[in-house]
């Protein structure tokens, strides 16, 4: 058996954060510390959203998340605790961000700028400037609820694999574990 190829986690885990988590919620596996190292909460009043970790002061994550409020407070897990690590200083959007009514926003980038930067054991993810393919695994990691619907299972950084199975204009298709429908990560 061919092992995962792990080159696009962290690209898998922002995508995450900006796409529906329906294969990280309930029985997804806690994620292990080692692919949960570039994996952050990003904390608004209305809840948690999944940041990656880009740089020890700057965390991406998908402005339908942000684009109502300038601050928020960044939480990560040290040893399976979490941990308020920083606040947020700064929010910059994509410029070609927007989110028409009754659809999924597009350019669904923000940058964060915290606070202050994060402790050594949140390390910045890895970007490959190999294209995701066909046949490819991805191992994504975020912080979905356990329960659906239920916020307050949420809070756990979880992983799943997917595999790619095509490709339509933006968007990888991959079917969500054990599910027939194919989920789509933009």
């Amino acid at each position: 058996m061919k092992p995962p190829n792990l080159r696009p986690l962290a690209l898998a885990a922002f995508l995450c954060a900006s796409a529906p988590a329906a294969a990280l919620v309930g029985d997804a596996s806690p994620a292990e510390w080692t692919l949960a190292r570039p994996t952050v909460m990003v904390f608004k009043s209305y809840g948690p959203c999944t940041g990656v970790v880009v740089a020890q002061d700057l965390v991406l994550t998908a402005a339908h998340c942000v684009v109502a409020q300038t601050s928020g407070k960044i939480v990560g897990h040290l040893a399976a605790v979490p941990y308020q690590l920083a606040d947020v200083t700064e929010t910059a959007l994509h410029p070609q961000f927007s989110w028409p009514k009754d659809s999924w926003p597009t350019a669904d980038l923000a940058l964060l700028k915290l606070s202050k930067e994060l402790p050594s054991g949140f390390a910045p993810a890895f970007f490959h400037k190999r294209s995701v393919v066909l046949g490819d695994r991805l191992i994504v990691v975020g912080y979905g609820v356990g329960t659906q619907g239920d916020a307050k299972t949420a809070g756990t950084p979880r992983m799943a694999t997917f595999v790619v199975t095509g490709r339509f204009e933006n968007l990888l298709m991959v079917p969500p574990p054990g599910a027939g429908p194919q989920q789509h990560l933009a």
